[in-house]
């Protein structure tokens, strides 16, 4: 069998935007807060992260050994600034379109973003069909069934965490039995 792939996204999934004091009364919220400022380009972003969820994904590859691709708007940046500050052990990133040029709206934005992700996401799957768990808080809505027949009916997970506290431990338990079960 061919080695499973998750494909994951940053903002949203791993980079949460809830205050420390709401992570914490979310019971299903895993633990060890951890804050950085990442430099993308031109600009600095502050990310905050749970070092337990990190801590457990890199486990999860060791376990299983699936193929870790980024697929987020921070494309290269997650290798050169996310791994190195959180300590995650990705395979890489898939190379996507998230420039927008005249888009006006965050709505327009996060729509075209969201529908060239799935886009780049089919593409690679075409290219190389194989088990996959796809984790982004937009973009998952994208997905039609449809796309997924002939060499595409593979074994899927498509996890889709609230912006706000991004993956959580049922998040995380979904993804370990998936892998678990489609190992390479």
């Amino acid at each position: 069998m061919t080695k499973p792939a998750l494909f994951l996204d940053f903002d949203g999934v791993l980079n949460f935007s809830a205050s420390a004091a709401a992570y914490g009364r979310e019971t299903a919220a895993l633990g060890y807060l951890e804050t950085a400022t990442l430099l993308c380009g031109d600009g600095a972003f502050s990310v905050r992260w749970s070092g337990e969820l990190v801590r457990e994904l890199n486990a999860m590859k060791r376990r299983t050994d699936f193929t870790w691709l980024w697929l987020s708007t921070w494309r290269m940046w997650a290798v050169v600034e996310i791994d190195p500050a959180l300590g995650t052990r990705s395979d890489g990133f898939l190379q996507w379109d998230a420039e927008v040029g005249m888009a006006t709206t965050y709505g327009e934005i996060a729509e075209m973003r969201s529908t060239r992700k799935y886009q780049a996401l089919l593409a690679e799957l075409r290219s190389n069909p194989r088990p996959f768990a796809w984790v982004d808080d937009d973009a998952t809505g994208k997905l039609r069934e449809e796309d997924f027949v002939g060499d595409l009916d593979v074994p899927r997970l498509i996890l889709a965490p609230r912006t706000e506290f991004g993956m959580l431990r049922p998040d995380l338990e979904q993804l370990a039995e998936f892998m678990e079960q489609n190992q390479g």
